[in-house]
């Protein structure tokens, strides 16, 4: 798993090592402005596969990168923007609460 951000990566980092799951991560990429790019170089660089990726967001914005970039995306509704606003972005699923994941992976 790896995580991609517009948060500024130094306050990512600690709030990831404050939470305890910063461990859980192969990569945390914090002040990231271009998501696009940012999953597409992820994907190269560790040889993903697009039909195999996941991209969660809870942002239009989010949506729109995992599309551009080819992955699966799922927008979470429990963050910055309601289930409407993320559902005008048709994202590939749409889950209130993280938990919901263990569903779709399975």
């Amino acid at each position: 798993m790896i995580i991609i951000s517009s948060h500024p990566h130094d306050k990512l980092i600690q709030e990831a090592n404050e939470y305890g799951f910063y461990d859980y991560f192969q990569e945390i990429n914090g002040s990231i402005h271009n998501k696009t790019e940012a999953i597409s170089d992820i994907l190269q660089k560790n040889n993903f596969d697009p039909k195999q990726t996941l991209y969660i967001g809870d942002m239009t914005h989010d949506v729109d990168a995992g599309k551009s970039a080819g992955v699966t995306t799922i927008a979470l509704s429990s963050g910055y923007q309601s289930a409407e606003k993320l559902s005008e972005s048709n994202p590939d699923y749409l889950i209130s609460n993280i938990s919901e994941l263990n569903q779709l992976v399975e």
